[in-house]
């Protein structure tokens, strides 16, 4: 009773974890899931994180082995326009493992791209 219990256990907490991350698209390389909880809201502007979770690991200048990455990105859902404000680069998949790099410099607006992954992320975070 006790083995079953713990099994039980184990599977609640594992699978509330896993819960935060939810799947929305792919592209050639990369498999893409948005936090739902993450999103906010301010006016005609969307912040959310997106977790980039590569099919095959890159290897970095310096050697280092980089599986995924989480992206706070921000749209700006009237002009059509995203920019990557912070990201944060992972050896291991679904952003787990050694922290790798932090770029904490927000990028420059960018037109979103018609049919790419980055249209689905705008249209979901812009979503009425």
């Amino acid at each position: 009773m006790k083995k079953i219990l713990l099994t039980l256990l184990l599977f609640v907490v594992s699978n509330s974890a896993m819960a935060e991350w939810v799947y929305i698209n792919k592209s050639i390389d990369t498999f893409y899931y948005i936090n739902p909880e993450t999103i906010q809201k301010s006016g005609n502007t969307v912040k959310m994180w997106i977790l980039g979770d590569f099919i095959k690991a890159k290897e970095l200048k310096n050697s280092v082995i980089n599986s995924s990455i989480r992206d706070q990105a921000e749209y700006s859902c009237k002009e059509r326009q995203t920019r990557s404000i912070y990201q944060v680069l992972y050896t291991e998949n679904m952003g787990k493992g050694e922290i790798i790099h932090t770029f904490d410099q927000p990028g420059e607006w960018r037109a979103v791209v018609s049919g790419s992954a980055g249209e689905t992320h705008f249209e979901f975070a812009c979503r009425k």
